[in-house]
């Protein structure tokens, strides 16, 4: 009924922000409602036994903007420099100075790239001392195929 639910052979997965995994030895009743407020939309919610579930449907064809934080994210991630660094991210905190190592690029350079991504929802700054250390947020990279998905369709 949506692209992001999964059925396995023990557990039904919803992909939204993460990933939610309702056991099938838990759920004794599904109920499935079909909702007019916003399309494409799922909503799942389990307690005591039961599995409810949200389909939204279209009952007309809207145009809508693209949500700004979402062009955002995908002209963060449109750059070869910004992708090496999401890459270095992914194995490990940086700070700038590190980041500038493996990549061969000035400090000031990685700096710049740093603030976009930062804006972008990607990556996330925490002082530590005189540093500052850079994480990226695996979370919003994993929001970005629904987010797509939901405005696109």
């Amino acid at each position: 009924i949506h692209t992001r639910l999964r059925v396995e052979e023990d557990a039904l997965l919803y992909l939204k922000n993460r990933e939610y995994r309702f056991e099938k030895r838990n759920i004794r009743t599904v109920f499935v409602t079909a909702s007019t407020f916003v399309s494409p939309h799922l909503w799942l919610y389990q307690n005591a036994g039961r599995l409810e579930v949200v389909k939204g449907i279209l009952t007309e064809q809207a145009d809508r903007e693209v949500p700004a934080d979402l062009v955002r994210m995908l002209r963060a991630l449109g750059e070869r420099t910004r992708l090496q660094i999401i890459r270095n991210l992914l194995r490990g905190v940086c700070t700038t100075g590190d980041l500038a190592l493996k990549i061969g690029i000035s400090q000031a350079a990685v700096s710049k790239h740093m603030r976009i991504l930062s804006e972008a929802g990607l990556v996330k700054k925490t002082r530590k001392g005189a540093y500052t250390v850079y994480t990226f947020r695996k979370e919003a990279i994993e929001y970005l195929p629904c987010a797509f998905y939901e405005t696109m369709l």
